[in-house]
C-alpha cells in the first residue's frame, strides 16, 4: 500500500493549531497571529482525514453490510483511541480529586467535573448529546464524534464504495457542503465550532466528504492531477480564508482541496509535509491534543504565582509559549512511545485472542487518530 506521507505530515499542523488556540484562550497575549482564532478548524481537517484514510485502508473490507471485518475494525479502533482517552480522563480525575478532597481547594469550573459527566466521558459517547457543555478533558469531544464515526464507517461504507464515477462522489461532496451550510443557516450558527449539540452533524457531513475524496483519488490518476498546482491554491485559499474572516465553509472547501492534493505526494507542499520531523509530529499527534489542556491547567496555576506570560504580546511571551510547545511535544512523545504504541498492541492481542503482529509501516504511517479540539 502506497505511503501517503504529507497526510501524517498535516496532522501534525492540524494538531498545532488546535494547542496554539487554547493557549491562546488561556492566555490572550501569548500570541498576537490573526490564524490562531480558526484553531478549532483543525478539528475538521481531522474529521476529513479520517474518512478518507479509513476508506484508503479498509473500503474493501466492507463491500457488504454485516462484514465479517467489522469486530477486527471495530477492535482496531478502539485500541487506538480508548487507552490514551481513559489515561487523561483517570488523571484529570486525580488531579481533581487531590484538589477539592484532600487540599480543599476551591475548584475553578465546579459544573465541569460531575459524576455523570465522567461516565459520558468513559464511554466515550459525551459528544452524542448526553453532555451539553464542557468537561473533564474536554478536547475529548472530537474522540467522541470520531468514535461515532467509526460505528458509523461499516454501515455506509457499503453504499459509498458504490459511488464509482467521479460525478457521483463530487455529487456526495457537494450535497455534504450544501447540508453542512444549510444547518448552519437554519440554527443561526455563524461558524463550525460545534461541539456538543451539533458534533454530530459535523463529523458525519465531514467524515462523508472525506470516503469521497478516496473514491475520486483512486478513479482519477496522478498524471492527470496538476497536485502541486491545486496544493498551492489550497494553501493560498486557506490563508486568506482564515485571516479575513471568511465564513468557515469557505475554510473547509479549501482544506479538502489541500488534503487531495496532498493525497498525490505532489509539489513543495507535499515535500515540506513529508519531512521527517513532522511525520514523526503527525504520529505522536494524537497523544498531543489529549494532554495538552492538562498542561496548560498546570500552567495556568503557575502563572497565578509567577508571570510567565505578560498583560501584553512580548518576546517573553513568544518565548514562553515556544517553550511550551516544545514541552508538550515532549510529553506527547512519552505517552506515543510508552503508552499509546503498547497498549495498541495489547488490545489487539488481547481482544482479537491471537498475537499482535505489527502493522506494516505504510499503513501506521497514515493511520488516523481522531483529534479534536476547540
Amino acid at each position: 500500500m502506497k505511503k501517503l506521507l504529507p497526510l501524517t505530515g498535516i496532522r501534525a499542523i492540524a494538531a498545532l493549531w488546535v494547542v496554539l488556540l487554547h493557549i491562546h484562550a488561556s492566555f490572550p497575549s501569548s500570541i498576537q497571529l490573526p490564524f490562531i482564532v480558526k484553531g478549532y478548524l483543525g478539528v475538521d481537517m481531522f474529521f476529513i482525514l479520517s474518512g478518507f484514510v479509513l476508506s484508503y485502508v479498509h473500503q474493501h473490507e466492507f463491500t457488504q453490510l454485516l462484514s465479517p471485518s467489522t469486530y477486527h475494525f471495530m477492535v482496531s479502533r478502539f485500541a487506538r483511541i480508548f487507552p490514551i482517552h481513559w489515561l487523561m480522563l483517570f488523571t484529570l480525575g486525580l488531579i481533581i480529586v487531590t484538589k477539592n478532597v484532600i487540599l480543599h481547594l476551591p475548584s475553578d469550573n465546579p459544573g465541569q467535573y460531575t459524576g455523570i459527566d465522567f461516565i459520558y466521558h468513559f464511554l466515550n459517547i459525551q459528544a452524542w448529546g448526553f453532555s451539553p457543555h464542557h468537561s473533564w478533558n474536554f478536547p475529548a469531544w472530537s474522540v467522541s464524534a470520531e468514535w461515532f464515526a467509526y460505528l458509523l464507517f461499516p454501515l455506509i461504507t457499503p453504499f459509498v464504495a458504490k459511488l464509482k464515477t467521479i460525478k457521483m462522489n463530487l455529487s456526495l461532496i457537494v450535497l455534504c457542503f450544501i447540508s453542512l451550510i444549510s444547518y448552519a443557516f437554519l440554527n443561526h450558527l455563524p461558524n463550525l465550532d460545534w461541539s456538543y449539540k451539533h458534533s454530530l452533524v459535523r463529523v458525519t457531513l465531514e467524515f462523508l466528504i472525506g470516503c469521497g475524496l478516496f473514491n475520486i483519488y483512486k478513479t482519477v490518476p496522478a498524471e492527470s492531477i496538476k497536485a502541486q498546482l491545486l496544493s498551492l491554491v489550497a494553501v493560498f485559499g486557506l490563508g486568506i480564508s482564515v485571516c479575513c474572516a471568511w465564513h468557515d465553509s469557505i475554510t473547509v472547501m479549501f482544506i479538502t482541496l489541500l488534503l487531495f492534493a496532498l493525497t498525490y505526494s505532489q509539489g513543495m507542499v507535499s515535500d515540506f509535509l513529508s519531512q521527517k520531523a513532522l511525520v514523526y509530529l503527525g504520529e505522536i499527534s494524537y497523544s498531543m491534543y489529549m494532554v495538552h489542556c492538562i498542561l496548560i491547567m498546570f500552567l495556568e496555576q503557575a502563572q497565578k504565582k509567577l508571570p510567565l506570560f505578560t498583560a501584553a504580546y512580548s518576546l517573553q511571551n513568544g518565548l514562553m509559549t515556544f517553550g511550551f510547545l516544545c514541552f508538550v511535544i515532549l510529553v506527547a512523545h512519552g505517552l506515543f512511545q510508552y503508552v499509546e504504541v503498547p497498549s495498541r498492541k495489547v488490545l489487539r492481542n488481547l481482544l482479537m485472542n491471537r498475537p499482535s503482529a505489527p502493522a506494516p509501516k505504510e499503513i501506521e504511517k497514515i493511520e488516523l487518530s481522531p483529534v479534536q479540539m476547540s
